[in-house]
């Protein structure tokens, strides 16, 4: 999951919740290649929260490097 957040989500970008549809659908796309689950509402919903923490988690850390 973080390689797929890593390049459709760049850094500059807060989170997952603001992707084009078109976007969110490569995402999607990519991660079934991996895991397998129902895609419905609220299992698509769960997943793009879970990258935008991972990916949140990532931009504090390069931020911390940047001053450091």
């Amino acid at each position: 999951m973080d390689v797929i957040s890593k390049f459709y989500c760049k850094i500059w970008q807060k989170d997952f919740v603001k992707l084009p549809i078109a976007t969110k659908e490569l995402i999607f796309r990519d991660l079934q290649l991996t895991y397998q689950w129902e895609r419905i509402e609220k299992t698509d919903r769960e997943m793009l929260a879970h990258m935008s923490a991972i990916h949140r988690s990532w931009r504090s850390k390069q931020k911390k490097k940047r001053v450091s």
